[in-house]
């Protein structure tokens, strides 16, 4: 099933935004609470994104594609208990210090199965 949605209630980002709108440095990644220990499932990623790019986010299961749109969309450590270490900007500010409604204007996150979003 194909949703509709509409693009007219989200601002524009800053004209100051014209060079990396996603840049990761250093991401560092892991889930003490869960039992793994030690274990940094994302360790020392590193990428920038400019604007209008297009990326394909694929691995295995559990390989940390979810944890890092969660880092992206700034709801770790917040929302889900992860530690995180490292630089996350998205539009040249860091999610984590950004307000809900701030973070709903930069990120979003659609699941492989629309029907089941937490939303």
């Amino acid at each position: 099933m194909i949703y509709p949605i509409s693009l007219e209630h989200v601002k524009p980002l800053p004209s100051s935004v014209d060079s990396w709108l996603v840049e990761v440095q250093d991401l560092r990644l892991r889930y003490p609470f869960r039992g793994l220990g030690e274990v940094w499932l994302l360790e020392g990623l590193t990428f920038t994104l400019r604007r209008g790019e297009r990326v394909l986010l694929m691995g295995p299961s559990g390989c940390g594609k979810s944890s890092l749109l969660y880092a992206l969309a700034g709801l770790i450590p917040g929302h889900v208990p992860a530690e995180i270490k490292g630089i996350v900007r998205v539009a040249g500010r860091d999610p984590r210090e950004l307000s809900p409604p701030e973070r709903a204007q930069l990120v979003g996150i659609v699941f492989q199965d629309p029907e089941t979003q937490f939303c």
